[in-house]
């Protein structure tokens, strides 16, 4: 009995034992690559450590970031070993294993030559011809030249011929094809200069014949492309399978494999066969990465671990922790906690940390100074120690130790300084520019700080000719100086590496730069208005652009071109030059400018990228998926588009001004490698769905190698490109070609006439001018014969225009162009638009083409109606849909005082379109009913000064008489701000911009009150990013009067209630304003006059 007893005692206590001996030992909550996971990211992750000496089965086990047994994550059937770790990726994936398939082996491998052919290889044999490929979703090797890929082989003997196709691991940046051509001969190498991507990389080998094709699938692309052609003696049966090695004898090379695919059939990676040449241990499974279904809080929590019975068996609070650096149990398994620095998943937790080093303070500011300085750190305390380097190398322990004496500076020097304390994470590098000479720029000056041995060493520089085009990151610290340059405006870190393709080659000297900002950096975000046209002020990554093929001519091309595609309402990357620094040396000009990419669309149109759709060029995908995109196009091709019904469809899935604005401003700039490349186009469901386009990358338009200024509709004769194919059949549709004839007739009289486009670019290369002498001095041959080139793009702008048009004529055997001729004899009343343009935008007159249906709509002010065009030939519409067979007609609008003028009910009253950094309440309106009743606003709609902008008043909504209510972009960012405020609604999708316009219609989509308001004179700029609201005076005041307008006294502004300074009013009479929608639709029906 009693040895009964006893042995049930051991089973239980054994039990509890097992449990309690598996633990969280260690938490990484802000991974920035101590850890990569097999999809190349660097998810958070949580280390179990079993302290105990048995094996422990987690089938059941649950682990959760709260307590709450019933949704935590379920752990499969695992089992950790004795004193073993076992690594869960908090990243919010929910799976426990992906397919793929790992090899691990080390050795040296087939690219040494002189040496037997060291790998690990799984293969078949086959014979005859064949077609195989593989995905390579990560590589990590322990050197540099680690090949994994497809191989080729006569045998399995030590130099055999063969033939791989390669992928280097992503910081080496390139694909490797190794030919050896006979028994024991060195192989041919080749390099394909493309980016490593994982884990989107493809390999392909195909066999036909005697001759052997290697293939690389860029990144979501659709097209192999070609690397290389063998000749391969045709045997009865050859070695085909995937092969991993390293270059150096003591480290594992670690290689994932999926989605195995021979002749069309996939193979499963169970079925190869196994060859292991290498002096180390190898590996070969099914990988079973586990990632658990929530993700884990940079600013700290806790997580909870259960066993299979629902007993909490351990939990582990963290604090917030910086980039790369973990908190966990120290030594392994015990009760005392501590930070790690490096982090150490899988391994033993050592060199624990139990405090920050402070950063060190410096007692000057960066900038310009004109004297010598004494420089000193203004830390105190005794057991922390600063260290510095004057080099721009990064301090370390074995630099200048700071002791108290000042620092002499003299001449232009980059200051760098860490502070290191016992048992301390060691502080960030902070850096500063000292720059002791007179500033003689206009222009805003960027300054980038970074160690040079990411610069030029052979096998870390990014800018050594070995690396440039391999993607490479390098830590960087930059400052930003507007006009003043005695401080920095902004600073802080960041990651740096290379941009653009074609610009890094040696021919430009003169690099693109991207700036890039993460969190393992410390900012997440670029926080500051570096372009003032902008509506935002927030940025993910910035442009330091050479002007690509715009390099050593006029330096401003696309700079210039983007800011009228901007102007046309396109999406494009705002310019602005800078003078840029490196290390304290002039690196010359440089166009500073926005990434077009998926962080891009996100803050610049406010959608989240989950729900965004962004593709270039062949349906190359960027982010979300291109799968709506493709079956437009097959609709497209499949379908009349010259049947109504089936273009309505269409209509569903393009925003039409989007892709004409686009078309006509790709035909009018003359880009040579257009539209084959250098477009992108996005849809977003946070919006509408439709696709839009962006324009980009003009450096080598506007007459810069070729004379275009005669070469106007190539895209409309070449049916083999994706754009030019859709657009050929999207004109089949007779409405749309005059909707596009009518946007080149409009945008070539407004934004893209002589009068604006001259002006603008006067005005950007007055800005650079007085740079060229000193960029020329930097980069001779950077700026040869700048004059004549701005010159050039004058007389493309002074001819292009009649080009275009003449090409129109001939291509569709148009009549010709007419003008209209305005009489608008009481203006007072109102005014008109044609082609959607307003009159008054219209530089170069009004043009149409003869014979072509045009949109005239009459828009009389508030307390005027339309009455006739004053022109017999024309029905009394106030919208009308036309063509002109006449070369002129004449107009005479005229507008009358209505009899009865209805009152103005709901007004705008307070805008806060940018409230200030402290102020987190984001934008909001406030309406303002100013009847005696109550106003059902139910269905109503409000927007800012873009259509697709749409906010639709909730069902019930009504506000009450004499009384507000307020619309905001975020209900719960307001409500933070603003606690006491009940009376408001949202969440609307969009931002306001600085200037905008705010409208408000009724359910049946009449004009009820619009401001177009700024941030500039002589709107009141105090209430631009102050966080005092642009306010009302009084409720009858004309609200489109700017003198009518003022910042708020109060801080935060008064939503939801009386203006600080507005007088309440009894009877109040304004009139109403009526807006007639009448948008160019290519669907209507039209009359010919």
């Amino acid at each position: 009995m009693r040895k009964f007893v006893f042995i049930l005692f051991l089973l239980l206590f054994g039990f509890s034992l097992a449990s309690s001996q598996v633990i969280i030992n260690e938490i990484c909550s802000s991974n920035a690559e101590s850890l990569l996971d097999e999809d190349y990211e660097a998810s958070d992750w949580i280390e179990l450590y079993n302290s105990g000496y048995s094996p422990v089965r987690l089938k059941d086990w649950r682990i959760y970031d709260k307590n709450n047994f019933e949704k935590a994550w379920v752990l499969p059937d695992t089992t950790i070993g004795a004193k073993s770790y076992l690594i869960l990726f908090a990243s919010d994936k929910n799976r426990i294993s992906s397919g793929n398939y790992l090899i691990e082996a080390g050795g040296q491998g087939a690219v040494e030559w002189a040496k037997d052919d060291y790998f690990h290889y799984e293969y078949l044999k086959v014979a005859g011809d064949f077609d195989i490929s593989v995905k390579i979703p990560f590589f990590q090797s322990g050197f540099f030249f680690g090949l994994a890929g497809l191989m080729l082989r006569d045998s399995l003997t030590a130099r055999s011929k063969y033939i791989s196709m390669n992928s280097k691991i992503q910081r080496r940046g390139s694909y490797f094809c190794l030919f050896r051509e006979e028994q024991g001969k060195a192989p041919n190498r080749s390099h394909a200069v493309k980016p490593i991507q994982f884990p989107n990389v493809f390999v392909r080998l195909k066999r036909e014949n005697d001759t052997v094709l290697a293939y690389l699938l860029l990144k979501n692309s659709f097209d192999w492309l070609n690397f290389g052609k063998f000749h391969y003696d045709n045997k009865d049966s050859v070695y085909l399978g995937i092969a991993i090695s390293g270059t150096e004898n003591g480290k594992l090379s670690k290689g994932l494999f999926k989605d195995l695919v021979l002749n069309g059939d996939t193979i499963s990676f169970a079925k190869l066969n196994s060859f292991n040449n290498t002096n180390q241990i190898f590996y070969k499974r099914f990988y079973k990465e586990l990632h658990t279904n929530f993700s884990l809080s940079k600013e700290g929590e806790t997580v909870f671990l259960w066993n299979n019975k629902a007993e909490l068996v351990d939990s582990l609070s963290f604090p917030e922790l910086k980039a790369d650096i973990s908190y966990g149990r120290y030594p392994n398994g015990e009760n005392e906690f501590a930070y790690f620095y490096p982090s150490t998943p899988s391994f033993e937790n050592a060199n624990p940390c139990y405090a920050f080093a402070e950063e060190p303070e410096f007692s000057i500011e960066a900038g310009w100074h004109s004297q010598e300085l004494s420089l000193t750190f203004l830390n105190s305390k005794l057991e922390e120690k600063i260290y510095y380097t004057l080099n721009s190398s990064e301090p370390n322990e074995n630099s200048f130790l700071f002791e108290g004496n000042p620092i002499e500076i003299d001449k232009t020097t980059i200051v760098r300084a860490k502070t290191y304390a016992e048992n301390s994470v060691p502080s960030q590098t902070v850096s500063k520019s000292y720059f002791i000479e007179e500033n003689t720029h206009k222009l805003p000056v960027v300054s980038v700080i970074v160690d040079s041995i990411d610069l030029w060493d052979r096998d870390r520089g990014i800018m050594n000719e070995a690396n440039v085009f391999k993607k490479m990151e390098v830590e960087a610290d930059f400052e930003f100086y507007e006009k003043d340059k005695s401080y920095p405006n902004f600073s802080g870190k960041a990651g740096m590496k290379l941009h653009g393709f074609t610009s890094r080659a040696p021919k430009y000297p003169q690099k693109s730069l991207s700036i890039i900002a993460k969190s393992r950096y410390a900012l997440s975000k670029f926080e500051y208005p570096f372009f003032k046209d902008n509506s935002y002020e927030t940025y993910d990554k910035l442009l330091l652009r050479n002007a690509g093929g715009d390099w050593g001519k006029a330096f401003l091309r696309d700079g210039f071109a983007c800011k009228l595609a901007l102007q046309m309402n396109l999406g494009a990357s705002n310019y602005r030059p800078a003078v840029v620094y490196i290390n304290g040396e002039y690196y010359g000009l440089q166009n500073l400018r926005e990434r077009i990419d998926d962080d891009h669309i996100s803050i610049k149109y406010a959608v989240s990228k989950k729900n965004l759709n962004l593709i270039e060029d062949k349906a190359v995908l960027l982010c979300g998926s291109r799968d709506s995109y493709l079956e437009l196009l097959d609709f497209i091709e499949n379908n009349d588009m010259s049947n109504p019904n089936q273009f309505k469809q269409v209509e569903k899935l393009v925003d039409l001004k989007s892709l004409i604005n686009y078309f006509v401003f790709r035909i009018w700039s003359g880009i040579p490698d257009w539209p084959e490349r250098n477009q992108k186009y996005w849809s977003s469901t946070d919006f509408d769905g439709k696709w839009r386009w962006v324009a980009y990358d003009s450096d080598i338009a506007l007459g810069n190698n070729f004379n275009y200024i005669n070469y106007s509709l190539f895209v409309l004769k070449d049916s083999t490109k994706m754009f030019s194919k859709m657009m050929i059949k999207l004109l089949e549709n007779e409405q749309f070609k005059h909707y596009m004839l009518n946007g080149f007739a409009g945008i070539f009289a407004t934004k893209l006439h002589k009068s604006n486009t001259i002006p603008l670019l006067e005005s950007i290369a007055e800005q650079i001018k007085d740079e060229i002498p000193s960029q020329q001095k930097r980069w001779e041959g950077s700026v040869l014969d700048w004059e004549n080139e701005i010159h050039a793009i004058k007389e493309f702008l002074l001819q292009r225009n009649y080009s275009v048009l003449s090409n129109l004529l001939t291509h569709y055997k148009l009549k010709g162009i007419g003008k209209i001729v305005c009489k608008l004899s009481n203006i007072e009343g109102g005014d008109f638009k044609l082609h959607d343009f307003e009159r008054k935008d219209f530089l170069g007159g009004m043009k149409y083409f003869q014979c072509i249906p045009v949109t005239l709509e009459a828009v009389p002010k508030q307390g005027y109606e339309f009455v006739s065009w004053g022109n017999p030939l024309l029905p009394d519409s106030s919208c009308l849909r036309i063509a002109f067979d006449s070369a002129e007609v004449v107009l005479n609008p005229i507008f009358k005082l209505k009899e009865n003028p209805e009152e103005r009910t709901i007004i705008f009253n307070e805008i806060m379109y940018k409230s200030s950094k402290d102020l987190k309440c984001d934008d909001w309106v406030e309406l303002y009913n100013t009847a005696e009743e109550t106003i059902d606003i139910s269905n109503w709609i409000f927007k800012d000064d873009d259509d697709s902008h749409i906010f639709l008043i909730p069902e019930g909504t009504s506000v009450k008489p004499k009384e507000y209510l307020v619309l905001c972009e975020n209900e719960e960012s307001f409500s933070n701000s603003y606690p006491n405020v009940k009376n408001y609604i949202g969440s609307f999708s969009f931002g306001l911009g600085r200037p905008d316009i705010v409208r408000l219609f009724d359910a049946s989509n009449n004009l009820i009150d619009s401001v177009a308001y700024s941030h500039l004179s002589p709107w009141d700029e105090n209430a631009d990013g102050t966080g005092f609201s642009l306010e009302l005076d009084k409720f009858n005041s004309d609200n489109n009067n700017p003198a009518n307008w003022y910042a708020s006294h109060i801080y935060g502004g008064t939503p939801g209630e009386l203006n600080s300074e507005q007088v309440s009013v009894q009877e109040f009479e304004a009139s109403s304003g009526i807006h007639f929608s009448c948008y160019p639709n290519p669907l209507s029906d039209y009359s010919t006059i």
